[in-house]
């Protein structure tokens, strides 16, 4: 009755969201595991409308799934999802720099340098764990920071899209077979493209950056793996930055449809 009576409180709300959503990420919650609104509630010691609230924004995210009988799942993601996750965020990205990189200012241009910097660390740096973490670190703000200025909600679902790909590193990390984050040096072409303006060739270094990575762990998570999406993808974003090839395809067809928990999934086709 009490808890029909009021709201909960906004306070226990964000406490019990972000305790959760940090478990998740960090692997401590598996890919998979059930959650139970009153398990959760005895856990957190709060009442369970706290724990709802909290578990329908997770649900927003993509990080669980909602079940029945007031339970939900944390997500588990498989070599497909993983090419899904990296195919939207190299289109997107893409298309956010794209829109707004001409408008960095002299503050981003300082992140953006940092970021390089530490991504283009010496060699025996870059081979040790910690300095494998830090390259990934600066890479992702390295991206946030050139997507900013695409708009505050393409933004956020940048960094959504980079919090799965975490995720499902972090799920890997547990069990022991993390896919490699193979970011090599040779940064200097976007630095020139940022110092320019030239949003159409910071998009496209950062799509390539993107899409190397992702192909080079899909194929160690499975080498027979073939990225057909990813790929279809790489080539909309060529296709949209650069001069259209009269050889090539006349058009690419984009097809949208709205997923469970507020999701988009987007699937370009060759016309």
């Amino acid at each position: 009755m009490n808890e029909r009576a009021s709201p909960p409180s906004r306070e226990n709300v964000a406490s019990v969201y972000r305790r959760l959503r940090r478990m998740i990420l960090s692997g401590k919650l598996k890919g998979g595991q059930p959650l139970s609104q009153v398990q959760l509630a005895l856990d957190f010691d709060t009442s369970r409308g706290p724990v709802r609230e909290a578990l329908r924004m997770l649900q927003q995210e993509g990080l669980i799934e909602a079940e029945t009988n007031q339970q939900g799942r944390v997500v588990s993601y498989s070599i497909d999802d993983l090419e899904q996750v990296f195919s939207l965020l190299t289109l997107n990205a893409a298309l956010a720099i794209r829109a707004g990189a001409d408008r960095l200012t002299e503050a981003d241009m300082a992140i953006v340098r940092r970021a390089v910097a530490r991504i283009e660390a010496a060699p025996e740096l870059a081979q040790s764990a910690r300095g494998a973490t830090r390259r990934r670190l600066a890479f992702r703000r390295l991206i946030s920071t050139l997507c900013s200025r695409g708009g505050r909600h393409v933004t956020q679902m940048i960094n959504d899209l980079l919090d799965r790909l975490a995720m499902f590193r972090a799920l890997h990390e547990v069990a022991g077979n993390p896919p490699p984050y193979p970011l090599e040096n040779g940064f200097q072409p976007l630095l020139e493209a940022c110092e320019k303006r030239d949003a159409a060739a910071a998009a496209l270094f950062i799509a390539e950056k993107i899409a190397d990575i992702a192909g080079k762990a899909l194929a160690y998570l499975d080498r027979r793996y073939l990225p057909v999406q990813l790929n279809l993808y790489v080539e909309a974003v060529r296709g949209a930055l650069t001069i259209a090839d009269p050889a090539g395809p006349s058009a690419l067809t984009i097809r949208v449809r709205g997923m469970p928990g507020g999701r988009v999934e987007c699937v370009i086709l060759p016309d």
